[in-house]
């Protein structure tokens, strides 16, 4: 209650100290110029905020020991009106004060807003990319471990890396987004495929370079 207060006099203060500089400096242009409503509701602000420190004057006033002591029955009609009064719910307007302040927010939210849409389809673009190379490497990496052969079979380790990174189309995918997002280490995806052949790390390579250097240079140029 007392932090409650305390803000709501410093605010106070700030805006009456606000609308007399404004009115010193403009005069009654303050009240005439392309912002007249901005300026009539700065000043209804200030006056039931006054108007609310007053009454909270009123309302915390001793009422025992002294000779302008309030009477109980004028008290419970103060206390009475305290609650009736919309001061308190034309406190939220003072928010609308901020928006005038804040025209650069607003900009980036709308410029946010408008670029949804072409943020959707790149989304889509770079799903059905990653698609198309996640289908290649986990039925190379697959057939290669159903059938390896005599020449190069796959270690421990690297049958270990196949499953985790190639095991599925869905996990393929999974990896080469980590590869383009700093989610994974490149070296322990590349060990399987090094096995198998080294045409298919410059495919991995060549998926890297084209998602860095085409489509997410598109989508952030």
């Amino acid at each position: 209650q007392v932090a409650f207060h305390v803000g709501n006099y410093v605010f106070t203060f700030l805006f009456v100290v606000e609308l007399v500089i404004r009115v010193a400096a403009q005069g009654m242009n303050f009240f005439c110029s392309e912002d007249w409503m901005w300026a009539l509701l700065d000043t209804f602000i200030v006056i039931t905020s006054l108007w609310d420190i007053v009454m909270d004057a009123i309302y915390f006033w001793p009422t025992t020991g002294s000779t302008n002591s309030i009477s109980f029955n004028e008290m419970s009609s103060f206390k009475a009106f305290r609650i009736i009064r919309i001061t308190r719910i034309v406190k939220a307007v003072r928010l609308m004060r901020i928006f005038r302040f804040v025209m650069a927010l607003r900009m980036l939210i709308t410029s946010i807003m408008h670029t949804l849409k072409s943020l959707f389809w790149a989304m889509v673009l770079l799903v059905l990319i990653i698609y198309a190379f996640a289908v290649l490497l986990a039925q190379v990496v697959n057939d290669h471990m159903v059938d390896p052969g005599e020449s190069n079979p796959l270690g421990i380790d690297d049958e270990a890396a196949a499953v985790k990174y190639f095991g599925s189309v869905q996990n393929t995918m999974l990896t080469l987004f980590m590869s383009i997002s700093a989610g994974v280490n490149w070296e322990n995806v590349l060990g399987p495929l090094k096995t198998i052949s080294l045409a298919w790390v410059f495919v991995y390579l060549f998926f890297i370079a084209f998602t860095y250097f085409a489509v997410l240079n598109v989508v952030t140029g």
